[in-house]
């Protein structure tokens, strides 16, 4: 019996996950392997939006952990990206 996944591989180009802290967003992104952080808050948050709209079909994988993940919802939810939480 096959499995059918909800996010099938070949949908996307780029592979983004995102570990949200209290103070910081931690990005990582394949296929490139390219890794980064920023603030979490409205300026690191309005920066990591300018950064995937250059990354069109792309799901992103959100680690959140202590209720600090709200406002980068809210921004992805926005931009309509696929979202995996």
């Amino acid at each position: 019996m096959k499995s059918e996944s909800r996010f099938p591989m070949n949908t996307y180009k780029h592979f983004i996950g995102i570990d949200v802290s209290k103070e910081k967003l931690y990005i990582f992104i394949l296929p490139e392997s390219t890794s980064f952080s920023l603030c979490n808050e409205r300026k690191g948050i309005e920066t990591l939006m300018r950064k995937l709209k250059k990354r069109q079909s792309s799901l992103i994988v959100l680690k959140a952990s202590g209720g600090y993940e709200g406002a980068l919802l809210c921004a992805l939810h926005k931009n309509q990206f696929s979202l995996k939480k």
